[in-house]
């Protein structure tokens, strides 16, 4: 970590009191109230939707998002990859020329703390992802704040075996920190993940319900809308809410969740510790485990 010059320049990109931790990435509430972040596998026709006009995304808590027209409607695979990025951009200080924050890393590393080989099928699709993220630009509001960004503004990658990306984030990302945040569990993601549509709908609900300190109960209908999944027939939904649901019930998390008269309830365990913009205490600066710099010294 650069102590000599990328604290000096922190206040230029993200407070100190979003620094993340081992297992733990900051995220804007409002990404993870709303169906930015669809519980999607995106595989296939039916899993990859780009919106052809405008389009109102659904969203809890007064938040406002519009979704350009052009742009892919993102998975949780996004959301994993963009939790990282953040993570890593935590201490880089800010390119005043154009107002983003540069992230560098080796592919293989970045598949390796998503839980993937590193083999060719998984490069192509870490470069997918972020190309669709490149592609994806919103009009969000949060009170009376308006931005106007996209989650990655532009990436390169360099050729040679490790394949070095850069990815530049828009620094207006952090105005949707100021309405609100959440230390995402990372760890608590990864023991979720899984190929079928229960595990992603199953990381939809861990990251929604991490926004909260006291759960809100709601209706299987709103979560279905909430969760980008309203084309489904409802009675579909709600046997895949159920599998989704078992499986955070039987995963190592600490969550209990239920369906009860169609209402969702959940009750987290006393081991999890929420960090949120309220009451967040702050904590000694960590060593990431995935790393954003410029050569191997600052490792």
């Amino acid at each position: 970590m650069h102590e000599s010059t990328a604290v000096a320049e922190l206040s230029g990109w993200l407070p100190e009191v979003l620094a993340p931790a081992t297992h733990l990435s900051p995220i804007p509430n409002v990404l993870a109230r709303c169906s930015m972040f669809a519980a999607r596998t995106g595989r296939g026709a039916v899993g990859k939707i780009v919106y052809r006009k405008r389009t109102l995304l659904a969203a809890y808590g007064g938040y406002e998002i519009w979704q350009e027209a052009g742009s892919p409607h993102l998975t949780q695979d996004h959301l994993d990859i963009w939790l990282l990025l953040i993570k890593a951009s935590y201490d880089n200080p800010l390119n005043q020329s154009d107002k983003t924050v540069t992230v560098s890393f080796g592919y293989r590393e970045m598949l390796r703390h998503l839980g993937k080989t590193g083999g060719g099928a998984d490069m192509a699709w870490l470069r997918d992802k972020l190309t669709e993220m490149r592609m994806a630009t919103y009009r969000i509001t949060c009170g009376e704040q308006l931005t106007v960004t996209g989650l990655v503004h532009k990436f390169t990658q360099s050729p040679g075996e490790d394949g070095r990306y850069e990815v530049l984030l828009d620094a207006e990302l952090r105005n949707l920190f100021s309405a609100g945040w959440t230390q995402l569990n990372l760890a608590h993601r990864l023991a979720l993940a899984g190929r079928t549509s229960a595990h992603v709908l199953a990381q939809w609900l861990h990251a929604f319900y991490s926004t909260h300190r006291s759960p809100v109960p709601l209706g299987t209908q709103k979560i279905q809308m909430l969760c980008g999944r309203a084309e489904m027939e409802a009675g579909k939904f709600n046997k895949l809410l159920q599998e989704a649901i078992e499986h955070i019930n039987n995963s190592t998390i600490g969550w209990k969740c239920e369906v009860n008269n169609g209402v969702v309830s959940v009750k987290k365990g006393s081991h999890t510790k929420l960090a949120q913009r309220a009451g967040h205490e702050k904590s000694s600066r960590p060593r990431y485990d995935l790393v954003a710099e410029e050569d191997e010294e600052d490792i």
